[in-house]
């Protein structure tokens, strides 16, 4: 069974394409439409990584419903690169005294 939260992610990410891309026939999608979606989104300061799951989502909706070796118009793009999160230490004490709390 699939999670809920992803299902309700999934169900989103298409719901942007939707409202981006209108009534768009899937066939008509192309490489350069999604291009301007991702440049689109950026512009609204969207995080790279949810715009690689926007594209990552539509892609998978192709193959779902055409087959793993459908071509899609995500094919040729490479993914957006995402900046590393930075790692905080934390001390030993804190962690104990949060476990302990809880």
């Amino acid at each position: 069974m699939q999670h809920l939260a992803w299902r309700k992610d999934v169900a989103h990410h298409l719901a942007e394409w939707v409202t981006l891309l209108g009534d768009v026939p899937r066939h008509r999608l192309t490489e350069a439409d999604v291009l301007a979606a991702r440049d689109r989104w950026r512009l609204r300061k969207l995080a790279p990584k949810t715009i690689n799951h926007r594209c990552d989502t539509l892609r998978n909706l192709y193959h779902r419903l055409d087959g793993r070796q459908a071509k899609t118009p995500c094919d040729g793009l490479t993914p957006l690169r995402v900046p590393k999160t930075i790692i905080r230490r934390v001390e030993e004490q804190l962690i104990l005294d949060v476990d302990r709390r809880l």
